[in-house]
């Protein structure tokens, strides 16, 4: 792939969860000292009809798909404290 060489990408996913994709972000890190792109494609799709009140599944769906992705953000985000908003 174009524009890719040389640069360190985590892809999350697969049904590995978040414990495992931060793990997968630590290690980019640990071997390579830098992560340059992280592919939060961690989802689940629990469908059922509203009258049926499933609402463990409607929260284990949010915590994935929402919080899985927060999550991953905050374990790729730069461990120096570093933000890219920071100008100093």
């Amino acid at each position: 792939m174009p524009g890719i060489e040389g640069k360190v990408v985590a892809i999350t996913g697969a049904s590995s969860g978040i414990g495992a994709a931060t793990g997968l972000v630590r290690l980019a890190r640990d071997r390579y000292g830098k992560l340059d792109a992280l592919v939060s494609n961690a989802g689940v799709g629990l469908i059922s009809p509203l009258d049926d009140l499933r609402v463990e599944d409607r929260e284990e769906m949010i915590d994935v798909n929402l919080q899985g992705v927060l999550y991953g953000i905050a374990a790729a985000l730069p461990s120096s404290g570093n933000r890219a908003s920071d100008t100093s």
